[in-house]
């Protein structure tokens, strides 16, 4: 983007991210790499609308779209007010109602993204005019965690907890145990013989689970600082 934008071919831009901090962090990025560059953080009022660089969430922009006018009356941003877009987390954003701001602005897409969708109505590639499974740059997870460092490596830690992967079975449960569901679960039409565990949560809030899964929880967490 500075060598494009240095060769004036490519004079304003507007980087799209959905989360206040993102656009924050995003703009902070931008400023150490090209520092002489005119940039704007949408989001808060104080700062210039003019910069080369704007920054700003989704609904931000479809709104500004709509509301920041012209001494004469006319959109402050125009359909040609950008020359290149950057779209942080594609996968979900050029979808649905934030569509409308692609098709507004006419302006070159830059889509970024971990996971892009490829489901029939909503192709990630396709709206990008490109073949599925064929990005035009990939940065490997591999790449940045061992020759960049710009991330570390993941641990899973499993563990299970037996009521919310199984649910509740009468036959299992024990004296003590039994008289209590029957005394939650018994109406008039009947008792239940087993609660789904899509129901656990929902219906029944077990607090000697919860406890064991916060517990857990805590002891993966300062294992790991």
């Amino acid at each position: 983007m500075d060598v494009m934008t240095r060769s004036q071919q490519m004079e304003r831009v507007l980087f799209l991210a959905d989360r206040k901090e993102l656009v924050k962090q995003a703009k902070n990025a931008f400023a150490r790499y090209i520092p002489k560059t005119t940039m704007c953080n949408l989001l808060l009022n104080k700062e210039d609308r003019n910069a080369k660089f704007v920054f700003s969430t989704y609904p931000t922009i479809l709104n500004a779209i709509d509301t920041m006018k012209n001494s004469d009356g006319s959109r402050f941003f125009s359909p040609g007010h950008f020359d290149l877009i950057v779209i942080d987390e594609a996968h979900r954003s050029i979808f649905n109602k934030y569509r409308a701001i692609f098709e507004y602005f006419d302006a070159c897409l830059l889509g970024l993204t971990a996971t892009p969708k490829k489901t029939v109505h909503q192709s990630t590639y396709e709206f990008f005019d490109m073949k599925n499974n064929m990005p035009t740059d990939v940065y490997e997870y591999d790449e940045a965690i061992n020759k960049d460092h710009v991330l570390v490596p993941f641990y899973l830690i499993e563990t299970a907890t037996q009521i919310p992967d199984d649910g509740i079975t009468y036959e299992k449960l024990d004296e003590e145990e039994r008289e209590e569901y029957e005394d939650e679960f018994c109406e008039d039409e009947g008792m239940p013989e087993h609660i789904p565990p899509e129901n656990i949560n929902k219906y029944i809030f077990n607090i000697d689970t919860v406890d064991k899964m916060i517990s857990e929880k805590m002891k993966i967490y300062f294992l790991s600082v």
